[in-house]
């Protein structure tokens, strides 16, 4: 019995190319920003490198482990960014770097 022709396509990468949604691209300082004001909502003493740590995270589509050892870092330093409140001022610069809003480093 042989396969159905639909089931032996490969995607065209041409195509996605040439489709519109294939263009767009997130706004991540928006995305930040949004980010942002809903951890600055919930009490978090950093939320705009938070946000930012978040949104890179998001971006790459990576959980926090695979987000970690991308970084060359451990998971709790990225989750103290994230959940625990790490002041920009202490985080490694791996995490400095993805800071969306220059306040955050001053």
């Amino acid at each position: 019995m042989s396969m159905p022709t639909w089931l032996m396509m490969q995607p065209d990468d041409a195509a996605r190319d040439r489709h519109p949604a294939g263009q767009w691209r997130p706004d991540l300082a928006r995305m930040a920003d949004a980010m942002a004001d809903r951890l600055a909502g919930e009490g978090h003493p950093f939320p705009r490198f938070a946000a930012s740590v978040l949104a890179e995270r998001g971006r790459l589509g990576m959980d926090r482990t695979a987000f970690a050892a991308h970084l060359g870092l451990d998971e709790p330093t990225v989750a103290a960014a994230v959940l625990r409140g790490l002041p920009p001022t202490d985080a490694p610069p791996a995490l400095v770097r993805l800071a969306l809003f220059d306040d955050d480093v001053r």
